[in-house]
């Protein structure tokens, strides 16, 4: 595929020679006018070529880059050496005799910006985070299918009602297909919805969470299909209770306590806004010993605010970024929405008010030496920033807040040094002292 070639100023060559993986669109001096989306080009600088990659016309990122090797054609050749190469680091990392759903190509943290690639129990998922990759997805399944050798290929989408799994070949997977971690089994679901069901990046989180669940009464707000509250229970918490706005979500909790033997009804599946269910067993005289806080879905208003702010130059340029061109959707039975009318007001500070709110509401109903665990999305709130917001809550609440423990990503999510905000997710538990 011949390439096109787009002048870029100074300092957004000097980022992508030192392995930056986007050219934000403000930092083009070309015209773009005839290139469409998926076109390959080179980019250049004062001092010549600086990197070669894929063309979005409606992104704040214009290129994703793919290669600094003018002498490397974007072709079927490229995707088989990058998904062999990530493949092969996983086989030294991923230990299969405990899990068999792991990542298998991280996007910019293996050298392809836009790209994910997970594997459910030999099943594989593709997601492309920017549409400058789908004239390229039949050299990516091709090599996705020659390396993996997966059972089935899916590729998950968003949609207006919340998403859908496309068969791109090989068998169908089963409508609840369960993965394995550790003694546990996880239900996904291949063909429904823009998520499986089981986010791999909290491996690490659930592993944590186990260690602290062992006798503690536990309640898990915003618990989604209750992968957190299973592994809760499943360690030895007498008594979990988990909440979630979706009725499907809180069904597909169920099915997951159901599927590894622990009877639904020795625990509790409430279906409600967490904030509203929080505030009710505040006013009663219930107590919990370990409150589990998610990053709640007025998430998405923030992650658009920072996206319109990107700048290489300042580390800001995430291929999460190129996501946000789309407006919040205003239907759909998936999503989990707690955000308030957007007033005008910034997300941002939509977000920080609204997630202290929830840590407040939390604080509420554990017992004086209770703890609290938050996987923290850096993307929508960076870890400084959630710090200032524990510690803000801690005074509304008049109580003091400690950070134990932090945990990062899993090893099979490895990033780039030059694009850090590839290390998006920390799971922090606190200890409550009243």
């Amino acid at each position: 595929m011949a390439s096109s070639e787009l002048k870029i100023e100074p300092e957004a060559g000097r980022a992508v020679r030192a392995g930056f993986p986007l050219v934000h669109r403000d930092h083009v001096n070309s015209r773009t006018r005839g290139l469409s989306t998926g076109s390959v080009v080179d980019v250049s600088d004062g001092r010549g070529f600086a990197g070669r990659g894929v063309f979005e016309e409606h992104s704040p990122a214009a290129v994703r880059i793919l290669t600094r090797d003018r002498r490397q054609a974007i072709d079927a050749g490229f995707w088989k050496s990058g998904v062999e190469k990530a493949v092969e680091l996983r086989r030294t990392l991923v230990n299969l005799s405990f899990t068999d759903a792991w990542r298998a190509v991280n996007g910019a943290g293996d050298g392809l910006p836009g790209l994910v690639v997970e594997s459910y129990s030999s099943y594989a998922v593709l997601r492309l985070e920017t549409e400058a990759l789908r004239p390229h997805l039949s050299n990516i399944v091709d090599a996705v299918r020659g390396t993996m050798q997966p059972r089935g290929i899916y590729e998950k989408r968003k949609g207006p009602e919340g998403g859908k799994g496309h068969h791109l070949g090989g068998s169908t997977a089963p409508d609840s297909l369960p993965v394995r971690e550790g003694n546990l089994r996880f239900l996904v679901r291949l063909a429904e919805g823009e998520k499986t069901g089981l986010f791999l990046d909290m491996r690490e989180g659930r592993r944590v969470l186990a260690r602290y669940s062992r006798g503690r009464h536990v309640i898990n707000c915003f618990s989604y299909t209750g992968t957190l509250s299973l592994t809760a229970a499943a360690a030895g918490s007498p008594r979990v209770v988990s909440v979630d706005p979706v009725p499907r979500s809180v069904a597909w909790s169920r099915e997951n306590f159901a599927a590894n033997g622990l009877p639904p009804e020795s625990h509790e599946f409430l279906n409600g806004d967490p904030r509203d269910v929080l505030g009710r067993i505040a006013s009663s005289t219930r107590r919990f010993d370990l409150a589990v806080i998610d990053t709640p879905f007025f998430a998405v208003r923030a992650a658009a605010a920072a996206a319109s702010k990107g700048k290489p130059s300042k580390s800001k340029g995430s291929h999460k970024k190129s996501k946000s061109k789309s407006k919040p959707k205003k239907k759909s039975g998936k999503k989990r929405r707690m955000a308030p009318a957007n007033t005008g007001a910034d997300s941002a500070a939509l977000f920080r008010t609204g997630y202290a709110d929830l840590l407040r509401a939390a604080v509420g109903v554990l017992n004086p030496h209770g703890l609290i665990a938050c996987p923290v999305h850096e993307h929508y709130l960076p870890f400084g920033e959630f710090l200032g917001v524990l510690r803000e809550s801690a005074e509304a609440a008049d109580v003091d807040l400690q950070v134990l423990e932090s945990f990062g990503l899993p090893a099979d999510f490895p990033m780039s040094p030059a694009y850090p905000e590839g290390q998006y997710l920390k799971f922090v538990v606190l200890a409550l002292r009243r």
